[in-house]
């Protein structure tokens, strides 16, 4: 028999009770009403009635969805968050402090203001108001990829919802694709570049040290950040050359090794044992939290904003931070490790190893990067050959032999070559004397004064 108990709570409120079922067994179930004797002891009564239905089977009973409707949001939100802190990564490992920092801030925030969620039940319908929020970010020319991030952390809320049956169906399941395309790019640093940056570490020594070694560790093994703070000299192996990764650090969630040259490795072996790392530790990082902390036995010193650090150093090197090219910030020391790697002959999968990809499509259209200077280098090696063949083609007429005359190419032959390099003409080859290149160009009909061709099948007159 339905009924409510004539004690409040210490909330204040009334304590009802009704005959029902729940996950298949029947019994009495206790629910918290209201601040009212006789609307909490009406509540149960309706209650027991619905349940009497669903036990002689007039009715379906609720989904467990329908149940959750007034579930507080508030504390879905905090579960969610816990399981992400606990296993919510790939592999089953936690999330990344960054990823845990930044959901918790969209959906504590940012997603519960935007939306004014109080309940689950108001999550169902917030499409519109979803969109709403992406051109609200448009128009504070919001980077595509900021918003996609963004959307992608409520829209994994949302799944886990429904795998959890907080939610019957994703409400956002039929959002828009979102344009991610960045507003800018990193570029990889130069070799010229580099030289300036370490001239500038090496004049400062007092301010940018660490530097000589932390820059050289990112370049040359392309760790994030986050994955270079995280190493202490029990992950460094001299003998075989190698940095052993933990999974919850490493790129792909594994465990894996880096291999690094000899130089590397003494170099990072070195600084280590002159405590400069654990002094700069316990000099910066005194202040932070916990969950802040360096590992023990560090052995690389990371800032707490290694970007900010590096512009400094771009500035007093004269180096531009943003160029036509690109952008250079810490990460973008991984885009010039992977050109690096790519430009030193390394197969796509061999960079693909390197940089700990599951896709070489990441790996090359992402990462390496292409050099106007070393394009310039390619094309060099490839036209060298074509033109030699122009050469061979030219000679042949003058052999008396057989064998193509050397030094004739047309193109850069002096004077007395050219001389040397007369020939009958014929049908198959033009009669060249004393014509080097700029006169030969400037016979030709189809070659303007600028440079440009006039013609796109030209049929140049017999000089």
């Amino acid at each position: 028999m339905a009924g409510a108990r004539k004690e409040k709570l210490p909330s204040g409120l009334y304590q009802g009770w009704y005959k029902g079922i729940r996950n298949g067994k029947i019994g009495r179930i206790f629910f918290v009403g209201t601040s009212s004797y006789s609307e909490t002891k009406r509540i149960a009564q309706k209650l027991e009635d619905e349940h009497r239905q669903i036990i002689l089977g007039y009715r379906e009973a609720p989904s467990a969805s329908q149940r959750h409707r007034s579930t507080s949001y508030d504390k879905v939100a905090a579960e969610y968050l816990a399981w992400g802190n606990a296993q919510g990564g790939r592999n089953g490992f936690p999330w990344s402090e960054r990823h845990a920092r930044r959901s918790r801030l969209m959906l504590e925030e940012f997603w519960k203001e935007s939306l004014k969620l109080e309940t689950m039940g108001d999550l169902y319908g917030i499409l519109p108001g979803v969109e709403k929020m992406i051109r609200q970010l448009i128009g504070d020319d919001k980077a595509g990829k900021t918003i996609q991030h963004n959307v992608s952390i409520l829209r994994a809320f949302c799944r886990w919802c429904v795998d959890r049956e907080y939610l019957s169906e994703n409400p956002i399941r039929k959002l828009a694709k979102i344009d991610g395309t960045p507003k800018s790019h990193r570029r990889a640093l130069t070799k010229d570049e580099l030289a300036r940056i370490f001239d500038v570490i090496v004049a400062n020594p007092d301010r940018f040290e660490y530097w000589l070694v932390l820059l050289p560790v990112s370049c040359c093994t392309g760790l994030r950040s986050g994955a270079i703070k995280a190493l202490t000299i029990d992950h460094l192996d001299l003998q075989r050359g190698e940095i052993r990764l933990d999974a919850p650090k490493a790129k792909n969630r594994k465990d894996g090794f880096k291999e690094i040259s000899p130089e590397l490795a003494g170099l990072v072996s070195d600084y280590y044992h002159s405590g400069k790392p654990k002094a700069l530790y316990a000099k910066h990082y005194a202040r932070t939290d916990a969950t802040q902390q360096p590992p023990k036995k560090a052995l690389v010193y990371v800032p707490s904003h290694p970007a900010r650090e590096l512009d400094k150093i771009l500035k007093l090197a004269g180096i531009d931070k943003t160029t036509e090219e690109g952008k250079i910030d810490f990460h973008a020391s991984r885009v010039a490790f992977a050109t690096f790697i790519v430009e030193a002959g390394a197969t796509i999968k061999e960079a693909q190893a390197a940089l700990d990809h599951s896709d070489p499509r990441i790996t090359s259209n992402v990462y390496a990067r292409t050099r106007n200077g070393r394009m310039h280098e390619l094309m060099d090696d490839v036209t060298k050959p074509v033109f030699d063949l122009i050469k061979c083609a030219y000679s042949v007429h003058d052999s008396k032999n057989g064998d193509p005359k050397e030094n004739c190419n047309p193109f850069h032959m002096n004077e007395l070559q050219s001389n040397l390099c007369g020939g009958g003409g014929g049908n198959r080859t033009p009669v060249l004397r004393s014509l080097p290149y700029e006169h030969l160009r400037a016979q030709l009909s189809f070659v303007s004064h600028a440079g440009v061709r006039d013609n796109p099948n030209p049929a140049p007159d017999r000089i």
